[in-house]
């Protein structure tokens, strides 16, 4: 016990110092009160000696203070009488009423002059417009915003100031696909003509802002892309006026094609050729033929490798044709 114990209101069951004068019947301090017997009653309890007893303060003040023990204070009404033997001294008769905490123990500003706000109603407010720091992840709990913390069309257009949302409010990479769940952008989360042209600035949807494969024929539904969808009647095509510059282009794809190598190949009896067979077969009987005895071969450009035979029946006209494979 000591002298921070003394408080401007007595705790329960806390050790408390408490000071007092002790008077004779002229109503004169008495200093040096000899035979000193302090003795509590708690809540109306027998009154029994105290723990310590009464010291007077120093030097000759006729004033004196007592510790009394947490024990000793438990209790709502706690009265207190200090006898003395000096004579014509009377007795000090305390009375300490008790409260759950202390003056010190309620929240307070660090400025002389300023207190909390209290609505009309008595309740603690606070300031919203006068708060100080920013709230982050470590004041904000797990799950504390949910979809269930807000009713339906608590969040509408009139609740959002004009340019509230802008790319500035949002970190780098703040929206990603990790950060919108499957599903969560659908046809119903998108009222009709919610996006039109007029949404979007010039410019705003390019190759840079389309991943490379993020549009690909899994990424739409069979039958999304139709007629209806693309507001299509007629109107909106115009004849495309041919030019000397699409003729060359023409004249370079066709020349390119005319390049190719045809392949060694031929159809399978009884099947119809190709238009790049055909004319290979024909090159190939043209150039690359041989008769031995009744047998006439064409054969490939290598001239060993038989591309077709047939027989001849009198040594000059076929009668049979046999495509090699």
């Amino acid at each position: 016990m000591a002298a921070s114990d003394a408080k401007a209101v007595p705790i329960k069951n806390s050790a408390y110092r408490v000071t007092f004068p002790i008077l004779d019947a002229d109503g004169d301090l008495v200093t040096a009160a000899a035979g000193l017997d302090s003795e509590v009653s708690v809540d109306g309890g027998t009154f029994a000696d105290a723990t310590s007893e009464a010291t007077e303060i120093a030097t000759s003040s006729g004033m004196y203070f007592l510790d009394l023990t947490a024990g000793e204070m438990n209790g709502d009404t706690i009265a207190i009488i200090v006898k003395t033997s000096t004579a014509g001294a009377k007795t000090t008769p305390i009375v300490l009423y008790t409260a759950a905490r202390s003056i010190n123990d309620l929240a307070f500003p660090t400025t002389t002059g300023r207190s909390l706000d209290v609505a009309a109603t008595g309740e603690a407010g606070v300031d919203f417009s006068n708060i100080n720091g920013t709230l982050d992840a470590a004041e904000i709990g797990t799950g504390a915003i949910t979809a269930a913390k807000f009713a339906a069309g608590a969040i509408d257009a009139a609740s959002i100031a004009t340019a509230a949302i802008t790319a500035a409010k949002f970190g780098a990479g703040a929206i990603d696909a990790a950060a919108i769940a499957t599903g969560a952008i659908d046809a119903d989360s998108i009222a009709a003509a919610a996006i039109t042209a007029a949404k979007f600035g010039a410019g705003a949807i390019d190759a840079a802002a389309i991943a490379n494969g993020a549009i690909d024929a899994a990424t739409f539904a069979a039958g999304a892309i139709d007629a209806a969808a693309m507001n299509v009647t007629g109107s909106e095509f115009t004849a495309i006026p041919w030019n000397a510059a699409w003729d060359a282009e023409v004249q370079s794809e066709v020349e390119d094609a005319l390049d190719v190598t045809i392949a060694d190949s031929v159809p399978a009896d009884g099947t119809r050729p190709s238009v790049r067979q055909a004319l290979y077969m024909i090159a190939q009987i043209l150039t690359d033929f041989g008769i031995v005895g009744t047998t006439l071969t064409v054969y490939k450009p290598d001239g060993v490798t038989a591309l077709l035979t047939c027989t001849l029946n009198d040594g000059t006209s076929p009668t049979a044709l046999t495509r090699a494979t």
